[in-house]
């Protein structure tokens, strides 16, 4: 069986990040802190070296950003699937924010990590068009493919390849810049490793 790799990186910090905003849909650049940590996680050989012949974003100018800091001009494809998931009423706003607003609290106590968000998308749906992101992905590259895309993506991914009770979508999200490797026979997900 032929053995491939993806590896999955998260974009770099942003504003977002600092200020702790949900935020999915809205177009963020990186922060200058993103930029720094991205050169300095290059420079330590963390990222495959030159990069691999199909290399893949959200299109999101986050992920652009990273991946131009990290590879230079590099040719690549935009898959839309692996945009981020859209917060919708809570975009761009932090939990201390919103707790300060009842229907938030109420939202949150019962159970948001279940259901989707309030004028955004559901969770389901968004686990649904992640992965046919990855089936996309999977189709495009004979030995090594890379993403630049987004945390909750990344859970997305790793939660279906490798499901562990003991795991939820929080416990698969990657710091910023950084991510994980998949190993794969042909289509199947058989090991992992963190970059």
């Amino acid at each position: 069986m032929k053995e491939r790799k993806l590896y999955l990186i998260r974009h770099g910090i942003t504003e977002g990040n600092i200020n702790k905003y949900y935020y999915g849909r809205t177009d963020v650049s990186l922060a200058p802190e993103g930029i720094a940590k991205l050169k300095e996680y290059s420079e330590k050989g963390i990222y495959p070296r030159p990069a691999p012949d199909f290399v893949f974003t959200s299109g999101m100018q986050r992920t652009e950003e990273s991946l131009s800091v990290i590879y230079g001009d590099t040719k690549h494809l935009i898959i839309e699937e692996l945009k981020e998931l859209d917060f919708g009423d809570y975009e761009m706003r932090s939990h201390e924010e919103l707790m300060e607003i009842a229907e938030y609290s109420h939202w949150f106590a019962s159970g948001s990590e279940r259901t989707g968000f309030p004028g955004g998308e559901e969770l389901a749906d968004f686990g649904e068009r992640v992965m046919k992101g990855y089936k996309k992905m999977l189709i495009a590259f004979d030995e090594e493919g890379m993403a630049v895309c987004h945390g909750g993506v990344i859970s997305v991914i790793m939660m279906n390849c490798f499901p562990d009770p003991q795991k939820n979508m929080f416990s698969w999200i990657p710091e910023p810049g950084r991510g994980y490797v998949i190993k794969l026979k042909e289509e199947t997900a058989v090991d992992w490793e963190r970059i």
